[in-house]
């Protein structure tokens, strides 16, 4: 047998889950752009490269391009890729809390 059930707090859980339903998501998406042009930044200063920031506020996207870097980031036969990229990302990752 099964027993369905749903239990509404009107207490400090329940203000506190409507505050962050309510804020939250824009603060998330607030932080997520800053944090992409922030690397956006970092590329265009660190590998010279055109970094654009693309997709939406929640989930927004760091696009390279410039056929130049990314001969450099892919390599060739004769030579392996640059993993710059990689480098700045992680180098990124580690700066930010």
């Amino acid at each position: 047998m099964r027993t369905e059930f749903s239990v509404r707090t009107r207490g400090l859980d329940g203000l506190a889950r409507r505050i962050a339903a309510r804020h939250f998501p824009d603060a998330e998406a607030a932080a997520a752009a800053r944090a992409a042009a922030d690397l956006a930044g970092e590329i265009v200063a660190e590998a010279g490269a055109i970094a654009t920031v693309a997709g939406t506020p929640a989930r927004p996207l760091v696009e390279v391009s410039g056929a130049a870097f990314l001969d450099r980031v892919r390599g060739a036969f004769d030579r392996p890729g640059d993993p710059v990229l990689d480098r700045i990302r992680l180098l990124f990752a580690r700066r930010r809390p």
